[in-house]
Parts: C-alpha cells; sequence; structure tokens
C-alpha cells in the first residue's frame, strides 16, 4: 500500500468522490493530507484536495478540515474532525467521532455518532443508530433500533422500525412513528409529541412545562416524582393509578394533578395506562427475605458487549493521543500491543458476565420458590358428587408463576394480587 503526502494548510476542504473499500480518517496537529491506498487518484484544488480510491483509503488529515464523502462501498470510520462532514451514501457500518457538524444521506448497516459540536442530520439507516452528543438530531427512516443521549437541542424523528430510546434531550421531541417500544427519560424540552407508537412506552418524568402528548398500541407506564407538579390526562380501557391521590374518572379517562403550574401529559392507548409514583420502583414485599436483589430489565446479553466496548475505547483513546502527536505509523505499532492486552481484558469481562447469568438464575428460582412457600394454602375440595366425573384442578406453570412475579417486580400488580391472580389460574 503506497503512502503520499499533500501540503493542503490548516483548514482544507477534502472531497471523497468514491472509496471501493473501507474509509479510515484521522486528524494530526500538521498541514498537510498524508493517503495510504493500494490504488488511488488525487487532484489538488484551491480549497484543499480531491480524492477517488479504487481500493480501501487511509486518510490523516489536519484537525480543522472539512470533509466532503460521495460512496463509501465498505465501513467508513472518521475521528476528530472539527469541520463539517457530509457523507452521502455509505454501504457498510458507519463510526463518526468528533465533527462540527454533520449530515448524512443513506448508511446500508448500522450508523454510530459521538461528540458532535453543531448539529446532525440523517435521511435513512438501514441498520441500527446510536447517538450520543450533538445538538439538534434529525433523523429520517431509522430501519433498525434507535438511541440517543446527551442531544443538546431538539431531537425531530420520522420514523423508527425498531426500538427508541432517548435520555437527556433539552429541547422538544417529535417522534411522528415508532413500530415498537419507546424508552424515555430526561427529556427537558417544554413539548413532546409521539403520536404513533406500536409498542408500549415508558415514560420517566419530570418533563419541562409545556404540552407533551403519547399515543401508543401496547401499554403506557409513566413513572413520576410525587413532588413535582403534573396535570395527566389518560385515555385507555385500563388505567391504574398509583401517583395521584385526586382524580376525576370515568369508564375509560382519567384526570388529574400535582401541585399547580405543572406540565400537561396526555396519555392515550388501546392497552393499560399505568402511572407509578418515583418512589414506588420497588414492590411492597413482606418483611420475610422476599425482597428481589437484582432486576428484571437488566440486559445480561448486552452486558458484556457494553464493558468491552469500554475497554476498547480506552484503547482507542490512547493510540488517538499517539496518532496526533508522534503520526499514524508510530500509533499503529502501539496499538498492536494494546491490542493483545485488550483481547486479555474482554475474555476477563465475558467470564463476569457469565457468572452474573449464573447468579441471576439461581435467584429467579429462589424467588420462585419463596412465592410457593408465602402462598396461602387451597382451600379442602367438597366431596365428588354421586356419578360425577371431577375435572382435574389445573397447575400453573413455572412460566406462567415467573410471569406473575416479574409483574409484581416491575410494581404493575401488588403481592395481594398476585396471590389472587394465581389461585385464579389454578381455578
Amino acid at each position: 500500500m503506497s503512502q503520499e503526502r499533500f501540503e493542503v494548510g490548516k483548514q482544507p476542504h477534502i472531497e471523497i468522490t468514491e472509496c471501493m473499500g473501507d474509509l479510515v480518517v484521522r486528524s494530526w496537529a500538521e498541514t498537510a493530507v498524508l493517503i495510504k491506498s493500494g490504488d488511488y487518484k488525487t487532484n489538488e484544488t484551491e480549497s484543499g484536495l480531491t480524492i477517488t480510491s479504487q481500493d480501501s483509503l487511509k486518510l490523516t488529515i489536519p484537525e480543522a478540515s472539512s470533509l466532503s464523502i460521495h460512496t463509501v462501498h465498505g465501513d467508513v470510520e472518521i475521528k476528530r474532525v472539527e469541520g463539517t462532514i457530509s457523507l452521502q451514501t455509505a454501504y457498510g457500518d458507519a463510526a463518526i467521532h468528533g465533527a462540527g457538524s454533520l449530515k448524512i444521506g443513506t448508511v446500508q448497516n448500522d450508523l454510530a455518532i459521538k461528540q458532535i459540536h453543531g448539529s446532525v442530520s440523517v435521511e435513512t439507516v438501514y441498520g441500527d443508530t446510536a447517538v450520543r452528543g450533538c445538538d439538534d438530531l434529525s433523523l429520517g427512516a431509522v430501519h433498525g433500533d434507535l438511541s440517543a443521549r446527551a442531544v443538546d437541542g431538539t431531537a425531530d424523528i420520522v420514523e423508527v422500525y425498531g426500538d427508541i430510546s432517548l435520555r437527556g434531550v433539552s429541547g422538544s421531541v417529535t417522534v411522528k412513528q415508532g413500530s415498537r417500544d419507546a424508552n424515555l427519560r430526561g427529556l427537558r424540552g417544554d413539548s413532546t409529541h409521539l403520536p404513533d407508537i406500536a409498542g408500549d412506552i415508558r415514560l420517566h418524568g419530570p418533563l419541562s412545562s409545556g404540552e407533551h402528548r403519547f399515543t401508543a398500541n401496547g401499554d403506557i407506564v409513566l413513572h413520576w416524582p410525587s413532588e413535582e407538579a403534573l396535570t395527566v390526562t389518560a385515555v385507555a380501557p385500563s388505567i391504574k393509578n398509583r401517583l395521584l391521590s385526586s382524580v376525576e374518572e370515568s369508564e375509560d379517562s382519567l384526570t388529574g394533578q400535582i401541585g399547580e403550574n405543572g406540565p400537561a401529559v396526555f396519555l392515550n392507548t388501546e392497552g393499560e395506562i399505568i402511572l407509578k409514583g418515583m418512589d414506588r420502583e420497588k414492590s411492597d414485599w413482606p418483611d420475610e427475605g422476599m425482597a428481589f436483589d437484582f432486576d428484571f430489565d437488566f440486559d445480561f446479553a448486552d452486558f458484556n458487549e457494553k464493558i468491552n466496548s469500554e475497554v476498547f475505547a480506552q484503547v482507542n483513546r490512547i493510540t488517538d493521543e499517539l496518532e496526533t502527536k508522534f503520526g499514524p505509523d508510530f500509533a499503529e505499532r502501539m496499538a498492536e500491543k494494546f491490542a493483545h492486552k485488550a483481547e486479555k481484558e474482554a475474555v476477563k469481562v465475558e467470564k463476569a458476565a457469565e457468572r452474573a447469568i449464573r447468579q441471576a438464575e439461581r435467584a429467579m428460582r429462589q424467588a420462585e420458590q419463596k412465592m410457593q412457600r408465602h402462598r396461602p394454602p387451597a382451600p379442602p375440595r367438597p366431596p365428588a358428587a354421586p356419578f360425577t366425573a371431577v375435572k382435574p384442578k389445573p397447575k400453573v406453570s413455572s412460566e406462567e408463576q415467573l410471569k406473575i412475579l416479574k409483574m409484581v417486580e416491575k410494581g404493575i400488580i401488588s403481592p395481594d394480587e398476585a396471590g389472587t391472580l394465581l389461585n385464579a389460574l389454578e381455578g
């Protein structure tokens, strides 16, 4: 793979018309572009450089560069470019870490965005999308899951086919359509509008003063601090109120409030609405050792991946610093040494995750056994009438018992209700 250096100044505009393989872009403190590729063509312009590559392409560019990319047939990885970045089409994954602002057309696989100092605009992603840190966020169609955090502006989203997770959004939020569940926390804008969520909505308050509307086909669970002002209107076939002390109810609606001048929250669903205080995250189990010491909602399958990514993130941070100071060749040699250590750490993390899963499984079995011990004894059967066949009493399966335990743990039903439900299932 050949290497060539071009002097371009401090703030060049780099244009990549086509890259037939993977594209990797890094920045450094020098005023030159360093190109590594097996087969490429360049054209020097008044503002910078134009590049076309018939192979994979690796660039090291000045920190203050702006970058315009038309088509990449492989993966895209860009780190710490202070200017604007535009990417028209990527046929693989795309990962952008650090930019002034970002505009993307289409990504055929997954998209990861982090630490963008300006706005982010994306038209279509056919995989999952993760955004960590930007100003205004504008998304068209996301065909996988969406996770967005630390958005220091508005979030305007057209359609998400997977799950939605929004956390820490300073401005207003609009999601026109979601095909699965939505998990919302730390929304600080004065308006929120989710008019069409096909799955469940889990909303953690508080919210800023203003109007916030949520419509779903599944269940809606509102977690709200009991000391925060709120006016809520809920419409659903089933509404469970564990938050408001004074309400007005009809057959399928409820209206109530806490304090004065709070945000107006409108909830509408074909499923069930549950209103819960934030101080009631844990169920009120009896004192005889019945309190769970684990969380059913913990994602053990993702545990190893998250910790593993943190290990490699530290390695990437160190190699990026070396690359900025000493150039890409030195950084690559050092990265090989760090990689071996990171692999050992990944093995340790995987073993720890497996131990955590085994501990959770044991705790679930113990909880099920304790639930059975605390169940009141069934009354004796009356003697069978002459010449009348008695149907055998159905037994509650372990799977049904576990589902009821989960419902109690999440606060959906009380322990008394759980006992009633178990007795009903047993006929």
